[in-house]
């Protein structure tokens, strides 16, 4: 399966049901992230969805007829959805019944800045920021949930540079082996990075 985009949509927590729902349908698979923000700081939720370069309009359409727009005590009308849609330039995906898939569009540069989100199962996320702190990745532990079943699960981000992202590709690997079948599970997008600042 070639995943092409990622997609980042900021929805209300009224709407991530019916969203979800019909892209879980629809034969999608979602990551959904708490969060909070927008004008009142109300919470919202955030949902991360690989999609394949035919199929980015199709998700749209549906996050369009599930999330709503609403006038608040205040007045102020909220709601509806906010949405990125991020190109991938590598996507892997290790799951059960030995599924694998390690797709990329193009090399990168040698020095190209890159974001590793890789989604990972609560249980191992612990033993993977332990193992890239050993090898010197920077890296930034969100907790999801994800997947048809909505299981809890976690969200790693690291910044590499493209030399890097196979040393990580393959520490997430052998972190993720899931007993008893001793296979990985976890799913990794490799997004561009344009720019990054330290400040």
């Amino acid at each position: 399966m070639e995943i092409d985009a990622l997609a980042l949509a900021i929805i209300q927590r009224e709407d991530a049901d019916a969203a979800i729902g019909a892209l879980n349908r629809a034969g999608f698979a979602v990551t959904l992230i708490a969060s909070v923000g927008g004008f009142l700081r109300a919470r919202n939720v955030t949902l991360l969805i690989g999609l394949r370069a035919g199929e980015v309009e199709r998700a749209l359409g549906l996050l369009k007829m599930c999330c709503h727009k609403r006038t608040v005590p205040a007045g102020t009308i909220v709601g509806g959805a906010t949405i990125f849609v991020f190109p991938v330039t590598r996507y892997v995906h290790w799951g059960a019944a030995r599924v694998i898939v390690d797709s990329q569009r193009a090399p990168s540069e040698p020095g190209a800045l890159h974001m590793i989100l890789a989604i990972v199962a609560q249980e191992q996320a612990g033993k993977l920021i332990e193992t890239l702190t050993d090898w010197s990745y920077r890296a930034t532990l969100i907790s999801t949930t994800g997947g048809f079943w909505r299981r809890g699960n976690a969200t790693i981000l690291s910044g590499v540079r493209a030399e890097r992202v196979d040393s990580i590709v393959e520490q997430i690997r052998r972190v993720c082996k899931m007993n008893p079948t001793n296979e990985p599970v976890a799913t990794i997008f490799v997004l561009d990075v344009a720019r990054l600042e330290h400040l």
